[in-house]
């Protein structure tokens, strides 16, 4: 019986730019993803943005032009992975 994260499994790594940000936030993933979450809260918790990916992709991006300006957080969640990582809306 296997026990722990295989070798092959790796968690969802990315990065977060521009940040701080004022229209587009881009996530740009280490490898393609495919059927992501993408989520951004604002610092009390409520939900601001959901979008989800469907197709195998390295970079997504999100429109943040709606936001007041401030700090948020992102959640890209891909099924049994989720990353949390802040980001300052200008």
């Amino acid at each position: 019986m296997p026990v722990g994260i295989s070798e092959t499994q790796q968690p969802v790594r990315c990065s977060v730019y521009p940040n701080p940000v004022m229209e587009k936030l881009t996530i740009q993933f280490q490898k393609p993803m495919e059927g992501v979450l993408i989520e951004v809260f604002d610092l009390v918790g409520k939900k601001i943005i959901e979008e989800k990916q469907h197709k195998d992709a390295r970079i997504s991006q999100v429109d943040v032009s709606i936001l007041s300006p401030g700090v948020y957080c992102l959640k890209v969640s891909t099924g049994r992975d989720v990353v949390m990582k802040k980001f300052l809306k200008q």
